[in-house]
C-alpha cells in the first residue's frame, strides 16, 4: 500500500467518524427535547394533581411514579448507564407518597372521619 492510499483511507475513516458524531449529536438533542417535554408534561400533571385532586389519587399517583422510576433505575443500571436522576426521582416520589398519605390520614382525623378505620 502506498502512502497516498493510506492517507486516503485515514481521511475516509475521519470523515466517517465525523458523520457518526454528527448523528450522535442529533440523537442526543432529540432525546434531550423528549426528556424536557416529558418533564413539562409531568409538571403540568403535578399541578393538576395538587390543585384539583386529593386523597387516594394523589398518593396513588406518587406511588406509581416512584415504582416506575425505580424500575427505570434498575433497567438503566443493568445497561451500565448513568441512572442518578432515576434514583433521585424514585426516592423523591417515595417521600411524596408518604407525605401525601400522611396528610390524607391527618385530614381524616381533623374532620373526624372514622369510617375508613372502622370495620
Amino acid at each position: 500500500m502506498s502512502k497516498e492510499n493510506n492517507e486516503k483511507i485515514v481521511d475516509e475513516i475521519i470523515e466517517y467518524a465525523n458523520n457518526e458524531i454528527e448523528k450522535s449529536k442529533k440523537k442526543h438533542v432529540i432525546i434531550l427535547l423528549s426528556v424536557l417535554t416529558g418533564v413539562f408534561m409531568v409538571s403540568v400533571i403535578f399541578l393538576l394533581v395538587f390543585t384539583f385532586v386529593g386523597g387516594f389519587a394523589k398518593w396513588f399517583f406518587f406511588g406509581m411514579t416512584a415504582i416506575i422510576t425505580a424500575i427505570l433505575n434498575v433497567i438503566w443500571t443493568l445497561q451500565n448507564r448513568e441512572a442518578k436522576w432515576f434514583r433521585f426521582c424514585s426516592l423523591s416520589f417515595t417521600v411524596f407518597t408518604l407525605c401525601s398519605f400522611y396528610a390524607e390520614a391527618a385530614h381524616w382525623i381533623l374532620v373526624e372521619d372514622w369510617c375508613y378505620s372502622a370495620n
